[in-house]
């Protein structure tokens, strides 16, 4: 009978548990691996002039015996700008369109040579207050019209188009009399889903004969199988009503202005989930642009790639001025922590929080970069010494900080409903502060450094803000 040998059975269970254990690691480690695009919903694509939807529609028919008709969404007056989500097709390139299936159905892939021909992932955008703990239930909000103690547009003649994308607007809560434009409506702006077939031709923007007044207009994702699309609808049915708030606090900053006033576009580009994406936000900046927006409020985004068609976008937004042209401006949330893309970092917070060394992205602010025309915005605290927790910064392309009462932007005079006047923090309502105080300068076809001009001023804060640049929000 042979003796047990203690030593070598318990180096093998002690092997045998490491390397359990490093499994076992590795395994977390993988399933908790911060993400690094965002969740995508079809591929957008950027088609030239001389070549049409319905060419495109026929060759992938032909090529791989498929229709995709119910696949295609088409911006109304922007019939360049397409989206295809059908499952199992893949869309990439740029003058080359590759066309490839997933699944091996018909042929494995299309080639199109198409001159100027643009494709990406069709990112989804979101908001990052998702968890907010002031959350109410839709039942638990008693309505009452309430308009602010402020007008921003009293003895006023000179007023500022502000575009507002975000979750829509909810009047119950703010009833507001400096909503909207006055334009022509055109007849490629139809209302309902019945009014949209690929194989109708959009390109006709004639005068209908009768101007109306855009309130905005409504390019979010429908909130479910059965909700039916208005492109009028601009409710904001996000359970804190964000998109609400953050229009209050872009028309609080005229009321300090004795001569500018505004009129605000809600463009609805997220539903009540809290999600949105770059078709919708691309097609409204285009309609946005059309009704006159000079500023645009983006407090959202999403984390990852550069979207090449989303750059273009965002360098397209000008209007035209004399002979020439003049700049949208697009003010843009830098972004606050999100958990999901995050996981894997060694770093620390404050670290982690440096978009210099990220290798997801924050858009649309990072664009500010190296485009004249995107301001980004973040908080600092209130000895404006540093950034507020969890808010992302860069001294390479960030622009400008806000100073809010500890790091919170308060809606004092908001409608008494619980939850919904708590104060909020986070870049997206430190962005709609700094949209209302560009608002109200006396001139907007500057440098952006002119256009920041009036800001203050501190020197440590040049580790995290480009040119050291912050305000001040007082309600």
């Amino acid at each position: 009978m042979k003796t047990l040998n203690y030593q070598k059975v318990l180096h093998i269970a002690f092997t045998g548990l490491f390397l359990w254990a490093l499994g076992s690691q590795n395994a977390a480690a993988q399933s908790t691996k911060a993400l690094t695009e965002p969740p995508h919903h079809g591929y957008n694509i950027l088609i030239p002039k001389g070549y049409s939807l319905r060419q495109l529609i026929d060759a992938v028919s032909k090529n791989f015996k498929i229709d995709i008709t119910d696949s295609v969404r088409q911006c109304p007056c922007d019939t360049a700008l397409i989206n295809i989500d059908y499952d199992g097709l893949d869309f990439n390139g740029h003058d080359k369109l590759q066309v490839k299936t997933r699944d091996g159905q018909g042929g494995d892939s299309l080639t199109l040579d198409v001159p100027g021909i643009l494709a990406n992932k069709n990112y989804e955008f979101s908001l990052d207050d998702d968890n907010d703990i002031y959350a109410v239930k839709e039942s638990d909000i008693k309505y009452e019209m309430h308009q602010p103690a402020f007008n921003p547009n009293r003895g006023k003649t000179r007023k500022v188009t502000l575009a507002i994308f975000d979750s829509g607007l909810d009047e119950q809560l703010l009833d507001l009399d400096y909503l909207g434009v006055k334009k022509a409506r055109s007849s490629c702006l139809f209302q309902n889903d019945e009014g949209y077939r690929p194989s109708r031709d959009l390109f006709g923007k004639k005068n209908t004969g009768f101007t109306m007044l855009y309130k905005g207009l409504n390019f979010a994702p429908k909130d479910g199988p059965g909700d039916r699309y208005n492109i009028f609808n601009i409710t904001d049915t996000h359970k804190n009503r964000h998109g609400t708030r953050v229009a209050y606090l872009a028309a609080q900053q005229f009321s300090k202005s004795e001569t500018i006033g505004v009129n605000l576009l809600i463009m609805k580009v997220l539903n009540a989930s809290n999600k949105g994406d770059g078709y919708g936000i691309m097609c409204a900046m285009y309609h946005a642009k059309q009704l006159g927006a000079e500023i645009m409020n983006f407090s959202l985004g999403y984390y990852g790639p550069e979207d090449p068609i989303f750059r273009k976008y965002v360098r397209q937004m000008r209007l035209p001025f004399k002979n020439t042209s003049k700049p949208i401006w697009l003010v843009t949330a830098a972004g606050n922590a999100m958990p999901e893309y995050d996981r894997d970092r060694a770093e620390n917070a404050e670290i982690n929080r440096d978009l210099r060394f990220r290798s997801t992205k924050f858009y649309p602010a990072y664009f500010s970069k190296n485009i004249e025309q995107v301001v980004s915005v973040t908080t600092v605290s209130d000895n404006a010494q540093k950034i507020c927790p969890g808010q992302n910064y860069d001294s390479h392309s960030l622009d400008i900080g806000v100073k809010g009462r500890n790091c919170f932007f308060g809606i004092d005079t908001f409608v008494e409903i619980e939850g919904i006047t708590k104060a909020r923090q986070g870049t997206s309502f430190a962005t709609p502060v700094v949209a209302g105080w560009i608002g109200t300068k006396s001139q907007l076809i500057v440098s952006k450094e002119q256009l920041l001009s009036g800001s203050l001023r501190k020197p440590h804060l040049k580790y995290f803000i480009r040119g050291n640049k912050y305000i001040i929000y007082n309600p």
